[in-house]
């Protein structure tokens, strides 16, 4: 049985927001995931300036998205028709999704997919930190990490730090 698997990526963290898993394509189902994301993201709270890329598929390029995004006073564009860019960096999450985790699985149904996706989703946001963002892990960028820290900047700061520590610890055993 074939699954879809509907994904809301922020752009700059690459932290998944939301998702859900369902054996149909659908404007609904792709809506909910959209609205999800945005209560999970802001809460209750004001947006502003929300950019939503999508593929031009038939769940993402509908009246029903139209409406929403419309009355919400989101940006929407369909990658290589309204942008000429794909939208790589979803490509990027569902094929490390596919080749690193879920093809490595034997899953028999739709509950064991969800489970397996729901621990993959968690691993992903929170432990595995990702080329693209350096050493950090999505929920770290969220959180706010700084992108400008290079690794070798990072590990020259600790090694510093380990030597202002280290010289400012004294022996208080005498050696002859």
């Amino acid at each position: 049985l074939k699954h879809y698997i509907y994904t809301v990526l922020d752009n700059y963290s690459r932290f998944i927001h939301s998702w859900q898993i369902e054996a149909v394509v659908s404007a609904k189902i792709r809506l909910k995931t959209i609205q999800n994301a945005i209560e999970n993201t802001f809460g209750d709270n004001p947006f502003e300036e929300v950019q939503l890329v999508t593929d031009g598929g038939p769940e993402n390029d509908n009246r029903t998205i139209k409406k929403f995004v419309q009355m919400n006073n989101i940006h929407h564009t369909i990658a290589l028709k309204d942008i000429k860019q794909s939208n790589s960096m979803m490509e990027a999450f569902y094929r490390t999704s596919k080749y690193q985790y879920l093809y490595l699985k034997q899953i028999l149904n739709r509950e064991q997919l969800r489970k397996e996706f729901t621990q993959w989703i968690k691993e992903y946001n929170t432990e595995k930190p990702l080329c693209a963002l350096g050493i950090y892990t999505p929920l770290e960028v969220l959180n706010g990490a700084d992108l400008n820290l290079s690794h070798r900047n990072i590990f020259l700061q600790a090694a510093k730090q380990r030597r202002e520590i280290n010289k400012s610890l004294k022996c208080s055993v005498k050696c002859d």
